[in-house]
């Protein structure tokens, strides 16, 4: 009869880094297995680390974890903290400038469903900017070190017209379409008020969707988020704080020491509790 206990001990003895990672694998949850896909995600203890860093893409692809970041990604890394049962609280790091406005409202949804859950907390580490600022908002706390840039509100497309530099030289677009919004924006077709006006209610729309996230996920007043929503960045022991942007100042270096002091206890809880267990078994 194999005695389970037995080599348990021996191979905790002679090869524990082997062992470990063994483990690891014998105990592959969601969290594992999302980050086995190339998600930006670990565990540690039962918290669970998410990463989300560079400018926001819809999904990132191939350049997730190569200075790009994804909604679509972060979402999926989200949803796989929330199912894995030995997570009990997610620490979502960021450091975004923004980006794409397309998956912000899904990852927003997400975050805020999950943090009815399992608590996440945000630290910001570097930046917290427009769309990163818009889905940060969903989570239960946000803290960021004290020179950390947190702002820029709003929403923006950029127009340029080159009509007049290809009158300079002698070229003449011809836009043949089916409507006069049809080719807006084309290369060197002249951009009317009309077309204008129909590209500003689009911006207005996706701030109408910003505003309302914010205003929600951190529980502001209108008047101190219209104070902000100018387009300024601010360093985070300004503003930020007394507008309620974030919850407070703390050091990426002390999210991360609390996180892994958490863990060694819950690391030690486990492996005591799997002991138990193998000598029951043996």
């Amino acid at each position: 009869m194999i005695n389970l206990g037995v080599i348990w001990s021996l191979c905790s003895a002679y090869a524990p880094s082997a062992f470990e990672q063994l483990a690891a694998i014998i105990k592959a949850g969601p969290v594992e297995d999302a980050g086995r896909a190339g998600l930006q995600i670990k565990k540690i203890g039962s918290t669970a680390l998410i990463e989300m860093r560079g400018p926001m893409l819809k999904s990132a692809g191939w350049a997730l974890g190569w200075g790009v970041a994804g909604s679509v990604e972060t979402e999926q890394a989200m949803i796989a903290a929330a199912n894995d049962p030995d997570v009990e609280s997610i620490l979502w790091v960021i450091d975004s400038a923004g980006g794409s406005v397309d998956g912000l409202d899904s990852l927003y949804n997400t975050v805020a469903q999950v943090n009815q859950e399992k608590p996440v907390t945000v630290q910001v580490d570097g930046m917290m900017a427009s769309a990163a600022l818009y889905v940060a908002s969903a989570a239960n706390s946000i803290y960021a070190n004290k020179r950390d840039l947190v702002g820029s509100i709003g929403a923006r497309m950029m127009l340029y017209d080159f009509s007049e530099m290809f009158k300079n030289e002698g070229i003449k677009a011809i836009p043949i379409d089916t409507g006069e919004h049809k080719s807006a924006g084309a290369m060197g077709t002249p951009i009317s008020k009309e077309q204008i006006a129909e590209f500003q209610k689009i911006v207005d729309g996706y701030f109408a969707d910003f505003k309302d996230a914010v205003i929600t996920g951190r529980k502001m007043d209108k008047g101190s988020f219209d104070a902000l929503a100018d387009g300024r960045i601010f360093f985070a022991n300004e503003e930020p704080i007394q507008s309620g942007l974030i919850d407070g100042i703390r050091s990426t270096r002390s999210a991360f020491a609390d996180m892994l002091k958490r863990g060694d206890n819950d690391q030690a809880r486990r492996r005591a509790r799997a002991r138990m267990k193998l000598l029951e078994i043996s």
